[in-house]
């Protein structure tokens, strides 16, 4: 939008200035009728050529100082200016920890490097123009002291018809200069423009882009579980946005709005190609106190579409599933998808499953898992352990009046395998001592 901006001050001041065509015909007319007025003896055909063309020369050379004057500016704003995108920086976090510091502190080494290079290289150009700045003022000068030059502008001062069109001669040259200037400024902005359009529908449509990408690019299936990802216009809140910025008090604008949704769903880059392009030329009707800037802002820098994941297994959504079933299915992901062969520790995972489903799928699952990674469960269930085939088994018992402890501590543990069966003894009181593994479940 500041090119824009920028893009319509040029046009205004280019439109006050005149017309290029009609400018030159006036002064080839200035010209011939400057040339019709010489009628003074003293002053030859030959040296009011000698004269014109000084001054046609001192003219150049001070539209050229004006021009470096202008690059001066320019560039010493320029020289303080970023050169890197704050953006890109971002970019960095798709990185691991493995290279995000690394590749960011070349990015820094670069950018450090670049920006000396980019100021040193436009000081040395700033004493460049430093320099022609000063050859042409001493060019000037010596012109205007020439012998010619100076009897040239005595004959001016003395003819008044001649003085007075050499004045609109100047002004009009000089207002020429400035349209061929600003034509050549509207020339390279509308370069940008038309690349910056694009550039700005792109970066807008990529958004959807990588979500169907993303969408075409990711499988996840195994054994009976499937997640699928599903594209979603979020299609209330881009209503919302524009609601509040368009002036909705004619039919043609309230269509607008209310079938946006379906164009951008059936084809967003024509949809959006259009919005911008009467964006830019101010054919929106806002509401009061609303610019058309923050309009193209909020709705082009923003994604308008999420990102839904559904899970199935065995047929059945996440969300329709019970409870059980639904931790028994976050149990099966945390360890088909993980490449960790470190123990886990699993916390009861039977809450909520019933018998049927404990043997069918729990105790079957675990026993295979098992052979791939050491599973430490925490369970109240004894079916768990025994038809999983536990390996080693921890027993703990909390001190009672009916389950006694050692030394009468709140909790006691005993571990051993299944095969250790003792029969209970009547005549111990510790609980855990009084009877094997087997019989303390």
């Amino acid at each position: 939008m500041a090119k824009l901006s920028r893009f319509v001050s040029v046009a205004v001041t280019l439109k006050e200035k005149g017309d290029e065509s009609g400018l030159k015909k006036e002064i080839e007319n200035l010209k011939n009728k400057i040339k019709d007025s010489h009628q003074d003896d003293t002053f030859s055909e030959d040296e009011l050529k000698q004269y014109e063309s000084l001054k046609k020369e001192i003219l150049e050379l001070e539209q050229l100082q004006q021009k470096l004057e202008k690059d001066k500016n320019e560039i010493a704003v320029l020289k303080e200016e970023d050169l890197f995108d704050t953006s890109f920086i971002y970019k960095f976090n798709q990185l691991s920890e493995l290279y995000n510091k690394t590749i960011k502190e070349i990015f820094d080494s670069v950018k450090q490097q670049a920006i000396k290079e980019w100021r040193d290289k436009l000081s040395g150009k700033l004493n460049e123009i430093d320099t022609l700045l000063k050859k042409y003022k001493s060019d000037v000068q010596v012109k205007i002291e020439s012998e010619i030059f100076k009897k040239g502008k005595n004959h001016i001062e003395q003819n008044k018809q001649y003085k007075e069109l050499n004045g609109r001669l100047i002004i009009e040259n000089k207002k020429l200069a400035e349209i061929v200037s600003f034509q050549k400024q509207i020339d390279q902005i509308n370069i940008q423009k038309r690349a910056l359009f694009s550039k700005t529908i792109q970066n807008h449509i990529d958004y959807a882009a990588n979500i169907d990408l993303l969408i075409q690019n990711f499988t996840l299936e195994h054994d009976d579980i499937e997640i699928k990802i599903e594209k979603i216009y979020r299609h209330d809140k881009c209503k919302e946005l524009l609601k509040n910025f368009i002036n909705l008090q004619s039919h043609d604008r309230q269509s607008f709005v209310n079938n946006w949704g379906g164009r951008y769903q059936a084809d967003a880059k024509p949809t959006v190609e259009e919005f911008l392009q009467q964006a830019l030329e101010n054919k929106y009707e806002l509401k009061s106190h609303k610019d058309i800037r923050d309009l193209a802002k909020g709705l082009l820098t923003e994604n308008w579409f999420s990102i839904s994941y559904e899970l199935t297994y065995q047929n059945d959504t996440f969300n329709k599933m019970s409870d059980g079933k639904k931790a028994f299915v976050i149990l099966k992901l945390l360890l088909e998808f993980s490449n960790k062969e470190c123990p886990i520790l699993i916390d009861q995972p039977e809450d909520s499953l019933d018998n049927r489903a404990i043997y069918n799928e729990l105790v079957t699952y675990l026993k295979q898992k098992k052979k791939d990674r050491q599973i430490i469960l925490v369970t109240h269930n004894a079916n768990i352990v025994v038809n999983a085939d536990a390996e080693e088994v921890i027993v703990a018992n909390q001190h009672g009046e009916d389950s006694k402890n050692k030394d009468e501590i709140k909790f006691q543990y005993i571990s051993g395998s299944l095969e250790n069966a003792i029969l209970k003894d009547p005549n111990i009181d510790i609980v855990l001592h009084s009877q094997g593994i087997r019989a303390c479940m």
